[in-house]
């Protein structure tokens, strides 16, 4: 049996987790590439431009996919390497939880606001 197989199986759950959130937001960027495309067909026009972020928004969120199943892989490992120690460590509040959180809003709070430019335009 898996010494710690609790912790273990915990930590898997977790990484899981965000391997999903990095896959949708992956398939959102994808999703917002079309829109655009859709929404430059639809109207006819070609909508003024509103930055780089927003001009590349689906590859921005391709990136950011990216770099959130890094650092979710990086947690993991560490994490796994926490439970095999086998002392008593205390929960800590790590910067990256944050990060992540606040880069998830980002991302809907831009998705928004390229939605509402496109559809004004």
């Amino acid at each position: 049996m898996i010494h710690h197989y609790q912790h273990h199986a915990a930590n898997e759950r977790t990484y899981l987790a965000w391997i999903r959130t990095a896959l949708s937001i992956a398939a959102f960027g994808f999703i917002v590439d079309k829109f655009s495309l859709w929404a430059n067909a639809a109207l006819g026009t070609e909508p003024k431009h509103v930055g780089f972020l927003f001009d590349h928004a689906g590859f921005s969120m391709l990136i950011i996919s990216l770099i959130v199943l890094v650092g979710s892989t990086i947690r993991f490992l560490m994490t796994s390497r926490r439970i095999d120690r086998e002392e008593d460590l205390p929960w800590r509040y790590d910067s990256s939880d944050i990060l992540l959180g606040i880069s998830l809003v980002g991302i809907a709070l831009a998705a928004i606001v390229l939605m509402l430019h496109v559809a004004v335009d």
